[in-house]
């Protein structure tokens, strides 16, 4: 489960997560990993106005959410 936020100012936005994902072994076996220190919040791009928070599985497929939004901001 995670829990995020988002806290609206006049200046902008505050995102915020907890840093606990489970990344699945794959290959049709139910065993996943617990990691405790799981990046959520990205920023997408260099001094950026867009930002991302994830939550579920740490990965979509075989590729991780940081690589993901890293390949969106090019």
């Amino acid at each position: 489960m995670t829990i995020a936020a988002a806290y609206l100012t006049s200046e902008g936005v505050v995102l915020g997560a907890d840093s606990t994902t489970t990344v699945g072994t794959g290959g049709g076996v139910a065993v996943a990993q617990l990691l405790n220190y799981a990046q959520k919040i990205f920023e997408v791009g260099e001094r950026s106005r867009l930002g991302v928070c994830t939550w579920g599985a740490g990965r979509i497929g075989e590729v991780s959410h940081r690589t993901l939004i890293a390949r969106l901001a090019h």
